[in-house]
């Protein structure tokens, strides 16, 4: 990794945690769709090789704020089941 790797890797952690905080408090005017949550699980844990249950958690807080930034294609509830499923799924894969 470039020596400037990590002091990268920690501003974009901080941009994107500030980001989507503010996105699901309303003081951006942004839209996260569901559907992107259940790529993002799918993204950490099979390319970024993160644990699924971590993954999960973190996933399922942002979820459970239940704002009103998160764009329903689907429901909130059927996203998830989908974590846990997916979650289950991997663990399997995993072993």
């Amino acid at each position: 990794m470039h020596p400037r790797g990590f002091a990268v890797q920690e501003l974009l952690h901080k941009y994107a945690t500030e980001f989507i905080s503010e996105v699901l408090e309303q003081k951006r005017r942004a839209l996260i769709p569901l559907t992107a949550v259940v790529g993002a699980f799918h993204v950490a844990t099979r390319h970024l090789r993160l644990p699924a249950d971590d993954v999960k958690e973190a996933l399922r807080g942002m979820l459970e704020t239940r704002s009103p930034a998160l764009y329903p294609y689907v429901l909130v509830d059927d996203v998830l089941d989908a974590l846990d499923a997916l979650e289950k799924l991997r663990r399997k894969v995993e072993r």
